[in-house]
């Protein structure tokens, strides 16, 4: 699932969903998972299709960075979208304190 979500795979990940693969998995070294992934390599129809299926919008990694806060950063505009139609949390910081409004500011600056 990570590598499909990685490379935006979206039959892939599709034919995964479909098998029962997992949502909330998470990568033992950084806790990212496959809507993380998705969501740092502005992945749309992935990021969409893994919120269909349950991913957790708010679910951060191990540095509290949330799918939101990787989507605003890296200026996926559509995927910053769809993850607050999802009710993503606007509020949301990482433990260094890098919030989604931070992000969205040093984009844009």
């Amino acid at each position: 699932m990570f590598l499909a979500a990685r490379e935006g795979k979206e039959e892939a990940v599709q034919m995964l969903l479909d098998a029962g693969s997992d949502v909330s998995l998470r990568c033992k070294k950084n806790g990212d998972t496959p809507l993380i992934i998705a969501c740092c390599d502005g992945h749309f129809k992935v990021v969409s299709k893994l919120l269909a299926a349950g991913s957790d919008v708010d679910g951060p990694n191990y540095n509290g960075w949330t799918p939101l806060i990787y989507a605003a950063y890296y200026n996926y505009q559509d995927v910053v979208r769809v993850l607050i139609a999802h009710k993503a949390n606007l509020n949301s910081t990482s433990q260094v304190q890098y919030g989604v409004i931070l992000a969205i500011l040093l984009v844009n600056v």
